[in-house]
C-alpha cells in the first residue's frame, strides 16, 4: 500500500520518476476516496510539467474504473485542455471523457475541442482515436453530431494509421447502423 502523508509526500511521489508500479499505487491509494481523488487533482493542474504529467496517467486510469469521481472536475478538465502543460494531461483527459456520461452543459465545449483534435493530423494519434469514442458518445444523446463525426471520420481514413483506421471503421459501422434504426 502506498504510505502516502501530507500534501508534500504525496506530491513527492508523483515528482519522482514515474513507473507503472507507482501509477498502481496512486490508483489503489485513492480507493474511490473522493478527498484523496481531488488532492490528485490538485497536481494534476499544477504548473509543473513533471508534476501535472505523472499524474495524468494515474487519473486516466482512476477516470476509466471511477468515472464519478471526476464529475466535479469536468469543467477545469475542459477548460484545461485549452492551455495543457504535457500531453499526457489532453491524452489522459480524453481518455477519461470516453468512460463518463459528459453532462449537456458540457457536451459543447467537450465536442468542439474533440472536432479539433480529430481534423487536425498534427495533433497526436491518441488525441484523435479518444475525441472519436467521445464524440461518439455524446452523438448518443444528440444525434445531430453524427453526420459531422461520419463525415471528419471518412476524411481521416484514407491516410490514418492503423488505430485511427480501426476506431473510424468501428465507428462508422455504428453510425450505420443507427441512421438504419431511425430510418426504419
Amino acid at each position: 500500500m502506498l504510505n502516502i502523508g501530507p500534501a508534500m509526500d504525496f506530491k513527492e511521489k508523483l515528482s519522482a520518476r514515474q513507473s507503472k508500479v507507482t501509477m498502481q499505487e496512486i490508483v489503489t491509494w485513492v480507493n474511490n476516496n473522493q478527498q484523496r481523488f481531488d488532492a490528485l487533482m490538485v497536481c494534476f493542474f499544477s504548473e509543473s510539467v513533471r508534476l501535472s504529467q505523472n499524474t495524468a496517467w494515474p487519473v486516466g486510469k482512476i477516470g476509466e474504473k471511477q468515472p464519478q469521481l471526476l464529475y466535479k472536475h469536468l469543467k477545469k478538465m475542459l477548460d484545461n485542455l485549452d492551455n495543457p502543460v504535457h500531453d499526457a494531461v489532453v491524452r489522459n483527459t480524453l481518455r477519461t471523457l470516453q468512460f463518463i456520461k459528459i453532462p449537456k452543459e458540457h457536451q459543447g465545449q467537450a465536442a468542439n475541442k474533440c472536432f479539433e483534435y480529430l481534423s487536425d493530423h498534427q495533433y497526436p494519434v491518441a488525441f484523435r482515436i479518444f475525441s472519436m469514442s467521445v464524440l461518439w458518445n455524446i452523438g448518443q444523446e444528440e444525434p445531430d453530431l453524427l453526420p459531422e463525426l461520419a463525415l471528419v471520420i471518412e476524411e481521416q481514413l484514407p491516410f490514418g494509421t492503423s488505430g485511427i483506421k480501426a476506431r473510424g471503421a468501428k465507428i462508422l459501422k455504428q453510425i450505420g447502423k443507427q441512421k438504419t434504426k431511425y430510418s426504419l
